[in-house]
Parts: structure tokens; sequence; C-alpha cells
């Protein structure tokens, strides 16, 4: 397993873009100054480059799409979950009246299938209805002797087939959740270590010398601002 990406930036995960954003446009307005203290540093390269970091953090939080999907499929297992009692209470009945069983019925699998939906364990449900189908298919003629229909044993295998795909699709899902989510905090760190250089330059070029213009590259005071945007806005901008 590869490790988890640890995040550097100095503040809340939402506060990294907003916080770049001002240091961007304060930078830009004072890109003379900072070309004249460090010009390799603060040439025609440094815009363009800041610009593209805030781009790809910003992209990163495409991650929601994925967020939703996972969603989806969830709401689409607990559907599968919840159309299962009804043929299981059928089975049962026909169980309990069906003659010359090669399994008895209290060891058919109905429980552990059952046990699982109640814990909502997909994992331990689909392997209980394979059980269960197995023992189904062993006695088809004997269940349907009391009525059970080969479309109630095809029922019951086509919502075992939905669970193991949608399981699939769930685990495959949530993995590129999380590969996008530690790509993020990537694209976020790469984007705070600029931050962090402009912040210190700015201290450097200011400090003593312009009390507002330091002001304007610290970085609690620039938090203050992002939290009161944030507060009279009620939220914050992608």
């Amino acid at each position: 397993m590869s490790r988890l990406v640890p995040s550097y930036y100095g503040c809340r995960t939402e506060e990294v873009l907003p916080l770049a954003r001002l240091v961007r446009k304060q930078v830009e307005e004072d890109l003379g100054e900072f070309a004249e203290l460090l010009p390799e540093e603060y040439g025609a390269d440094f815009l363009p480059d800041f610009d593209a970091r805030l781009a790809a953090a910003k992209g990163a939080t495409s991650n929601r799409t994925a967020q939703g999907e996972s969603t989806a499929l969830g709401d689409k297992l607990a559907t599968t979950m919840k159309e299962l009692p009804r043929l299981l209470n059928r089975l049962e009945a026909r169980l309990r009246r069906a003659q010359g069983l090669t399994v008895a019925a209290r060891a058919f699998g109905l429980k552990e299938v059952r046990a699982a939906r109640e814990a909502e364990d997909v994992e331990e449900l689909e392997e209980a209805l394979g059980t269960l189908l197995q023992n189904v298919d062993a006695n088809a003629a004997a269940l349907a002797a009391k009525g059970h229909a080969a479309a109630d044993t095809a029922a019951l295998r086509g919502m075992a087939t939905a669970l193991a795909t949608d399981l699939t699709e769930q685990d495959l899902t949530q993995m590129r959740q999380q590969r996008l989510t530690q790509e993020g905090v990537r694209l976020y760190n790469h984007l705070w270590a600029l931050v962090r250089e402009v912040l210190a330059d700015g201290k450097s070029q200011y400090r003593g010398v312009d009390r507002a213009k330091e002001r304007s590259y610290t970085l609690t005071q620039l938090l203050k601002r992002v939290r009161q945007e944030q507060s009279e806005t009620g939220g914050t901008k992608p």
C-alpha cells in the first residue's frame, strides 16, 4: 500500500485556495518590488506558475464526482438489499413444506443471508447468497413442487450478481476517490509551497519598512480576512 501524502499547508483545507488568491493578488500589485529583490524568482514565469498551481489545486476538488458515484452505488446496494426479504420469506415458506430436501431447511442458508442483510455487510451477504443459491439449485425439484418457480431462483441469482457487480464498482470508485484525494493534497502542497515563499519574501521586503504591506504578507492577518469573508458569504468559493 502506498504511503499517504501528508498535508503541509498551515491552515484548513478549505482556506488554502482563497488565501492563495489573496496572496496572488497582493504580490501582483507589488511585483516590481519583489522582482527587484529576487529577479530570478519573480521574473516572467512567476505569475503564470502561480496561476497554474492555483488552477491545478482548484481542479483537484473534482473528486466530488467520485464521491457522488460512490453515494449512488451505495443507494443502489441499499435498494437491492431492501428487495431481498420478500424473496426470502417466500422461499422459507416453501422450504417448510418441501419434501426430500438434501439439506435441512434450517441449514439452507436463510439465517445467514438475513443476518448479513441486517448487519448491512454486503461482502458477507454476497457470500451467504451464493451458499443459499447452491442449496436452491440442488433442491430445485423439491422446491418447484411447492411453487418455487425458476423465475424466483433467477430473481435471487440476479440479486446476488447485482451485489457482486455493485460491490466491485463501489470498491473501484472509492479507490479512485482516494487517489484523487491524495493527488489533491499533493497539488495543495505544491501551491502552498509557493504561497509560503511569497509570504516569507514579503516579510523580508517590508518588515520594519511598511507596516501595512508587512501585514499583507502575514499569515494570521490573511487568515482573518479569509475567515471573515467565508463567514459573510456562508461558505467557501470553489
